[in-house]
């Protein structure tokens, strides 16, 4: 047998971003590099944070408006656990268009224009463990640009 390839492995086992257990790891990975962190050799889903940036952390939160399956309706919900809240804050990420679901349109998550991004500080988070898009958006507004993600964590943590 010949030596096999890491890259072929991981384009079978996450090269589908739109699947929702990809698409998380997958937002993580963004945020490091909106944030110009090194994301170093490999992930580590146990670290501490999701994210490491200027002696703190922050949680990577991830949806999307298309999902694989079938919906009859779009169902948003960013987890927001107690247990996740020990760092500055979270960085919220939503990848498509409200319609996708409807059209079957399927986004282009390397697209970063695909994305909207909200960074909200630990202590702002409702007592929920959990809020659906219409009440987060109330809070905390239409969302950030990618190429607005490091300033608003910098604004957050400074």
């Amino acid at each position: 047998m010949t030596k096999l390839k890491i890259s072929e492995f991981s384009h079978w086992n996450s090269g589908d971003v739109l699947q929702n257990i990809v698409r998380g790891p997958y937002a993580e990975w963004l945020i490091h590099h909106a944030l110009g962190i090194d994301t170093g050799e490999h992930r580590y889903p146990w670290a501490e944070f999701d994210v490491s940036y200027k002696n703190t952390g922050l949680e990577v939160k991830a949806a999307a408006y298309f999902q694989r399956w079938e919906q009859k309706k779009p169902s948003i919900v960013f987890p927001t656990p107690k247990k996740q809240r020990n760092g500055a804050g979270f960085v919220f990420c939503l990848l498509g268009q409200e319609d996708d679901w409807i059209t079957r349109r399927e986004p282009d998550p390397l697209d970063m224009s695909e994305w909207i991004f909200w960074v909200v500080a630990t202590k702002d988070l409702p007592e929920s463990e959990s809020i659906s898009l219409i009440p987060f958006k109330k809070l905390y507004g239409e969302g950030i640009r990618f190429d607005e993600i490091r300033a608003e964590v910098d604004k957050l943590i400074n």
